[in-house]
């Protein structure tokens, strides 16, 4: 069996952008048997495998020195280290624990070596440990103070009043008379999507749907057990328990309700929450597969030998887990596996 992949969540998720870096290495973590290394994306070898797992490289900036590098976390028997894009080792495997903590000015890593931790610069080189009991720095957390819509044109606020009544307002920028609008609805929840959909969740007792963020005019009606953004040309997600999962395109401009709904595909098992361009990863009871959501045309597809997939971003890779949640390896959006 191959061992399982030892990753920070905090160094490889949070820090990881969903969309494709074209300047990253050209670096595939690779599994050979139980070993893990790196390949290029004709799964030549780059850096033979000697690790017991191997993350995706991050790209780290410097925006004070102007810098930019590359470093990869790899186990070795249950210890962490890290690793440049030549294989070189930055830190050997000897800590129990490695976090990012600072992207923006002196990337900084806290690494836990027993009951001691300490401080660590790539840009300076230098390692400290530091003192017990003090506090860590850490980012400065996002605060998501208000909803600007429209390009940048206005400012949305969702108020609950209580009783089942929420208030939708909003205000134009550049409006100099400061006027708001909006409206008044009865529901148990509303929230909302990306800025630029023009669209709202709602739930009441029967479920989840969706209406028009502007007039509050239902989209598609609550009777869905979940509902979320797919994140690209207004693609929504519905789910019910008797029907499984579609992926719906929405038109939201349009008052002719058989116009709502420009595009159906399903029903799926479960939709991996990434995508490949315009392409979405679905499973059916029978297989995982690509699929352009508007036609429903199948691209590569896979049996079901593999448990969960989960979409990187990175190359447009797909991370391949088996039952117990381990990580069997990384998928190309070709189809390719990168592994043997």
């Amino acid at each position: 069996m191959f061992s399982r992949f030892l990753l920070s969540a905090l160094f490889l998720l949070p820090f990881f952008s969903a969309f494709t870096q074209p300047d990253l290495p050209n670096l595939i973590p690779y599994r050979r048997g139980n070993l893990w290394g790196y390949c290029d994306s004709a799964k030549r070898v780059v850096i033979k495998p000697a690790y017991d797992s191997a993350s995706i490289y991050q790209r780290i900036y410097n925006s004070v020195t102007k810098k930019e590098f590359y470093l990869a976390l790899v186990v070795k028997k249950e210890k962490m280290g890290l690793i440049d894009i030549t294989g070189q080792i930055v830190l050997p495997a000897i800590y129990d624990n490695i976090n990012l903590i600072d992207l923006r000015y002196d990337e900084k890593f806290v690494l836990t070596k027993g009951r001691k931790t300490f401080l660590y610069s790539y840009v300076t080189g230098k390692i400290h440990e530091h003192p017990p009991g003090s506090p860590l720095p850490i980012l400065e957390p996002l605060r998501d103070v208000v909803i600007l819509c429209d390009g940048g044109k206005s400012s949305y606020s969702i108020a609950d009043k209580g009783e089942g009544i929420f208030e939708i307002s909003w205000s134009n920028y550049g409006d100099t008379s400061n006027s708001k609008h909006g409206y008044l609805i009865s529901a148990t929840n509303i929230s909302r999507l990306r800025c630029s959909s023009g669209m709202f969740f709602k739930k009441d007792e029967k479920g989840w749907g969706l209406i028009r963020r502007y007039d509050g005019v239902e989209l598609l009606p609550c009777v869905y057990d979940s509902i979320y953004e797919l994140r690209r040309d207004d693609l929504i997600a519905v789910y019910q328990e008797k029907a499984g999962w579609y992926i719906l395109k929405i038109n939201y401009d349009t008052n002719d309700l058989s116009e709502r709904i420009k595009s159906k595909a399903g029903p799926f098992r479960n939709i991996v929450d990434g995508f490949f361009a315009n392409l979405f990863l679905v499973a059916t009871d029978s297989q995982w597969a690509i699929i352009e959501p508007y036609t429903g045309r199948i691209g590569w597809a896979h049996k079901l030998p593999y448990y969960s997939y989960n979409y990187c971003g990175y190359r447009y890779l797909i991370a391949v887990f088996n039952e117990k949640s381990r990580l069997v390896g990384y998928i190309g959006s070709d189809g390719s596996t990168y592994w043997d």
